[in-house]
């Protein structure tokens, strides 16, 4: 019963860590890209 508790617990921290995370992740992504096209393009 604990141990089945304990996972819920778990995964419910997970989930709302990464709703609180996935903006920040999302712009670090977008950033990435945005920096690979200016390189392109510079190159170019």
């Amino acid at each position: 019963m604990t141990f089945e508790v304990d996972m819920w617990a778990i995964l419910y921290g997970f989930f709302f860590t990464m709703k609180l995370v996935w903006p920040f992740i999302a712009v670090f992504v977008l950033a990435i890209l945005l920096l690979a096209a200016i390189k392109r393009a510079v190159k170019r």
